[in-house]
């Protein structure tokens, strides 16, 4: 039934150090692209035509 499976790991209580770190990493990262997507969409506001913008926000 599970001839496929070679070898299966489980780790109960386990550091997740590494893991809390990947997580402030990836948070830090997305708060700074959603104040520069803030900062586009702000300049978007007095010249919604802004081609150069419009390119930045996709």
């Amino acid at each position: 039934m599970a001839s496929g499976i070679k070898e299966i790991t489980v780790e109960i209580g386990g550091d997740t150090t590494k893991f809390q770190n990947s997580l402030k990493s990836l948070d830090s990262q997305l708060r700074n692209t959603q104040a520069q997507l803030k900062n586009v969409n702000k300049l978007l506001k007095p010249d919604p035509g802004n081609t150069d913008l419009l390119a930045q926000k996709q």
